[in-house]
């Protein structure tokens, strides 16, 4: 008897030392994806939002494999918790975003109470589901991995969809090259319908070449550039490093910060500098057409400078 004691209390050890564990690993990871990724999950929502549906069905498919292999169990299970460290920070950032997004009547309260009342719908829906299916699939292993196969696809497409149907009218990098783009090759700027149809999500672009926000030392550094210089931003395009910098003054606001980025992403397609009043009438052609001009989803670092 005492041995038997002494195992159960070393198993249950075992077992919290595992929980503890398992969800240490998932805190850090929080704390980790939110600390590298959080200025991307609002300049991104669509892409990070479909990614936090991939890693919620790549946890749920980790907790159904972890059993199959005991050696493995314990790694498998913190995978799973970081996974889901990501679906939990990108998934509620991101429906922060599509909530504002859709309350167009600054009724965010109201958008977000239905948008909850619309997900506990679908898992009450879920509930049934599982009470019937429950009964038909408990052992057949075969059975239980194809449904977890259709569900997944059904679950990824149906968000994949829903993602693909949102129309933002605020300006993020993909949206911004695809306007510039546009406009230099047929001098028209598109629709808030046309570019967001046009903007990829799962071939996600890559903004590396462009600084937006960088201090004012590293905008005058370059020796061989092109520049745009006003009272609210300068901007800096190196002709042979293709990379490009926005620096912003301290008496500049969003909007102006909207404005470098175009004048940048001119820059980098004209191989030129734009004048103001070419600056002003692309300005005024994305109003006409919809966009909002006084918010943007750009990436924009904190430095800013100022005038002696």
């Amino acid at each position: 008897m005492p041995v038997l004691k002494s195992l159960q209390a070393a198993s249950a050890m075992v077992a919290a030392i595992a929980w503890l564990l398992k969800d240490g690993i998932g805190m850090i990871a929080r704390i980790l994806f939110a600390w590298l990724y959080s200025p991307y999950l609002d300049a991104d929502c669509k892409y990070w939002r479909l990614i936090a549906d991939c890693f919620n069905d790549l946890a749920f498919c980790l907790d159904l494999i972890a059993p199959i292999f005991p050696h493995l169990f314990m790694l498998i299970i913190c995978l799973s918790s970081m996974v889901r460290a990501v679906v939990g920070v990108a998934g509620s950032a991101t429906r922060t975003t599509i909530v504002n997004h859709q309350a167009i009547s600054d009724n965010v309260g109201d958008v977000a109470a239905k948008d909850g009342s619309q997900e506990t719908l679908i898992n009450v829906f879920a509930l049934l589901c599982s009470l019937l299916l429950l009964p038909v699939v408990s052992g057949n292993v075969v059975s239980i991995w194809l449904l977890f196969c259709l569900f997944t696809f059904i679950h990824l497409y149906g968000n994949y969809r829903a993602v693909k149907s949102l129309q933002f009218r605020t300006l993020n990098q993909s949206m911004l090259r695809i306007i510039v783009n546009n406009y230099v090759e047929t001098r028209k700027t598109g629709t808030v319908n046309e570019v967001n149809d046009e903007e990829p999500i799962l071939l996600h672009w890559n903004s590396s070449r462009r600084c937006y926000g960088c201090r004012l030392s590293d905008v005058l550094t370059s020796p061989n550039k092109l520049s745009f210089m006003c009272s609210k931003f300068t901007v800096i395009y190196d002709l042979r490093t293709n990379y490009g910098y926005v620096s912003m003054a301290d008496i500049s606001d969003i909007a102006d910060q909207l404005r470098g980025a175009l004048c940048l992403e001119l820059m980098l397609n004209m191989k030129a500098s734009p004048s103001s009043a070419e600056l002003d009438e692309f300005i005024e052609r994305l109003k006409i057409t919809g966009w909002l001009i006084n918010k943007h989803r750009l990436v924009f670092d904190r430095w800013t400078y100022s005038e002696k």
